[in-house]
């Protein structure tokens, strides 16, 4: 039996004749965090896509709790509200015409079956640091990080088993990035939540995530815990990336040494 909650085998994703991942296997256990990290082109975001089934593959599979899920069907709904995913744009991801409480409430009542009512509601804004006034606001009326932090309780508020957030801190200034940081990171251990984390900063990924996996050119190059993938890397690719850091204290100078 698997170790994994969420796995990719042997994933191929083309767009036409352009090839986004090329044979990528990874997985995510219970209540673990995985850091998916590249540059842009390298594939990461169709791989957190198609973990999230958003995105179709053309060979290989997605499985989930040991189940192959099929690329030609739709997901059942079950594992559609366990897949639940994070994008970088919480305002493209909010109707611009609802109010934050009613986009929540909406979300919890595709497992539920019913709306939640008021106090229920305040309880999942208050699960992440938003007082009971964002319930009657619109996406206008609240800053980025906020609307990030509404969109994470949109999420949990289907009780996921997996949240795949996809560079979900890259447009927010840093202090509100570790604000959302240490969010995820309370959650997952509140919750007992496998979260993947994709994103271009392998130092915004080593402050979350137990193990990452570095992917270059749609290929998976490189894996493994946390701290001996950024103190010892392997690949050229990923001294790359550690070397362009700008914060010098993340890695040890041997860590960038071919």
């Amino acid at each position: 039996m698997s170790e994994y909650l969420l796995e990719a085998r042997d994933l191929h994703i083309a767009y036409g004749a352009k090839h986004a991942v090329r044979g990528v296997s990874l997985g995510v256990g219970p209540g673990e965090t995985l850091g998916v990290v590249g540059e842009s082109g390298s594939g990461k975001s169709s791989l957190g896509r198609a973990l999230a089934g958003l995105e179709r593959p053309y060979a290989g599979a997605v499985v989930y709790d040991g189940t192959p899920l099929s690329p030609k069907l739709k997901l059942p709904k079950a594992v559609r509200l366990d897949l639940q995913m994070v994008f970088q744009d919480p305002a493209s991801a909010l109707n611009p015409r609802r109010r934050l409480g009613r986009a929540v409430a909406e979300a919890a009542a595709a497992r539920s079956g019913k709306l939640p009512g008021r106090a229920e509601l305040a309880g999942l804004f208050a699960h992440v640091g938003l007082n009971d006034s964002f319930l009657d606001r619109y996406p206008a009326q609240a800053s980025g990080g906020q609307l990030q932090r509404v969109v994470l309780a949109r999420a949990l508020a289907v009780r996921p088993k997996v949240l795949i957030a996809d560079e979900p801190v890259s447009a927010l200034d840093v202090s509100v990035q570790a604000q959302v940081l240490n969010l995820l990171s309370d959650l997952r251990a509140e919750l007992e939540l496998s979260i993947v984390f994709v994103s271009h900063d392998i130092a915004v990924v080593r402050h979350l995530a137990d193990r990452i996996a570095v992917l270059y050119q749609g290929e998976l190059v490189e894996t493994g815990d946390t701290e001996d993938l950024v103190t010892a890397p392997r690949h050229d690719y990923t001294r790359k990336l550690l070397a362009a850091v700008p914060d010098p204290d993340l890695v040890e100078p041997a860590a960038l040494a071919s």
